[in-house]
């Protein structure tokens, strides 16, 4: 991908996320430990390749309005598209089953492999460092707060 397209997709992905989904990634307040901003492919790669099987993260699409779940497979790392539905419910391409929300999925995905593979997702891939997220400037850009920040319980996902 050319850069300048690169660029263009990370500002859709960052106004998107902004406008329509940056309230429902919190859940009772907290950032959940799987949630990055938008990184690539290859960022994603370098983050869970030295972890055992079933590391995962979600991540916002720089290529595409969406999220991607990656996960480490026993040999690679394995990429599955999430779409957002019309009517607000989560998807992985290919898949039949819809999600409420994202924490959904992935306690769904916990207990169940994608299929067609038979791994499940076991352990969210926290970041790297508390001091600098790399989901700050997408959560915050008004400030650079830690990860488990607390910030008012808006998601529609909420236990009941």
């Amino acid at each position: 991908m050319e850069w300048s397209q690169s660029l263009q997709g990370q500002r859709d992905a960052y106004v998107w996320f902004t406008e329509s989904q940056l309230r429902s990634v919190i859940r009772d307040g907290i950032v959940p430990e799987w949630f990055h901003g938008i990184i690539s492919r290859k960022m994603a790669e370098e983050l869970l390749m030295p972890k055992p099987p079933g590391y995962f993260l979600i991540r916002v699409s720089e290529s595409r309005i969406g999220y991607t779940l990656s996960y480490r497979a026993a040999d690679r790392c394995r990429h599955f598209m999430i779409d957002l539905l019309v009517d607000g419910q989560y998807i992985i391409i290919g898949e039949n089953r819809y999600h409420r929300c994202l924490q959904d999925l992935v306690d769904f995905h916990r207990r169940t492999p994608i299929m067609p593979y038979t791994e499940v997702l076991t352990v969210a891939c926290g970041q790297t460092s508390n001091d600098r997220t790399d989901y700050a400037e997408l959560l915050f850009p008004q400030r650079n707060l830690k990860q488990n920040t607390s910030l008012p319980p808006t998601s529609s996902c909420l236990p009941a």
